[in-house]
């Protein structure tokens, strides 16, 4: 039987002066694949997420009221107010003393003064595909929205479902606008 109490296993970094650059070498390296292993990491939950989205999307509606996005107690993009993405650009809940109801939910909002802007011509206001994600419209799916996952483009609020699905819609934007107008535009009309 053999004695392992004195075994030193070989290194390959052996601290001396010729084997330091070696040493930053390997570690940048390995830094660069765990990189490159996140960087798949985080592509491949995106496929599973649009895969998810594809099974579960839906090519239409069954009622107008579908039109909008909305929680299960009626509320249109969890409750935030959407006149202060515009007015004080952020995502903030709205208010159950300010609501409107229109196109069959409940709309919240900070102020009488807001609740009354979106009044006035809620068409401006609402965010764009009934506050679902604006990305899964593009891939005609239709996928609910985070609504602090935002982005205002030439007046009109899309909401996206995350922030990673953020990033992508954001590299081809107008592509997935346009995309997703022709998309919206089919799943209206159906």
């Amino acid at each position: 039987m053999r004695n392992f109490q004195n075994f030193r296993h070989p290194t390959a970094f052996e601290i001396n002066s010729d084997s330091v650059g070696i040493y930053k070498t390997e570690k940048l390296t390995l830094k660069k694949t765990t990189m490159k292993f996140i960087t798949r990491s985080r592509f491949l939950i995106f496929i599973c997420i649009a895969l998810f989205a594809a099974a579960c999307g839906s090519l239409g509606f069954d009622s107008a009221e579908k039109l909008v996005s909305k929680t299960a107690d009626g509320l249109a993009i969890s409750g935030y107010d959407a006149v202060a993405y515009r007015t004080i650009e952020t995502a903030t809940r709205g208010n159950a003393q300010y609501e409107y109801v229109w196109n069959g939910a409940k709309w919240l909002f900070l102020s009488q003064e807001n609740l009354d802007r979106f009044a006035a011509n809620p068409e401006t206001y609402a965010p764009e595909y009934g506050g679902y994600c604006a990305w899964s419209i593009s891939q005609k799916n239709v996928m609910a929205a985070d609504p602090e996952v935002w982005k205002v483009v030439d007046g009109k609020l899309y909401l996206i479902q995350n922030e990673m699905v953020k990033e992508v819609w954001e590299k081809s934007q107008p592509d997935y606008i346009k995309q997703s107008n022709e998309n919206w535009q089919q799943m209206k009309d159906k």
